[in-house]
């Protein structure tokens, strides 16, 4: 279960992911967009996963940027009429670095 950076709580929801697919630094690359389902904060997730190296150990990066509630609208339009080429740019331009969190999981 992936943990609310404001409230704490297990219950940072997945609601639209975007599978970008690999490139020359992941084998996975997914853009998400995320709300807590307890105190509802939004956020873009960027997940990337590398499964370079040791056979038994995979690394991933998973990065959460906050956003508001009209950025989360914007967003969830974009997921529905832009081409998926052109959504990292769109993503990214409300990626705010100062809003960015590590995103954590909490096992049941």
């Amino acid at each position: 279960m992936l943990v609310c950076p404001d409230c704490g709580a297990a219950t940072l929801e997945i609601v639209e992911k975007i599978e970008l697919g690999a490139d020359e630094r992941s084998d996975e690359h997914d853009l998400q967009l995320l709300k807590c389902s307890s105190c509802g904060m939004n956020a873009i997730g960027e997940y990337e996963e590398s499964r370079r190296g040791p056979l038994d150990e995979d690394r991933f990066h998973h990065t959460g940027f906050r956003i508001d509630a009209k950025a989360m609208q914007t967003l969830r339009r974009a997921v529905s009429e832009e081409p998926k080429e052109t959504l990292y740019q769109v993503f990214q331009s409300h990626m705010n670095w100062s809003m960015r969190f590590a995103i954590e999981y909490r096992r049941n």
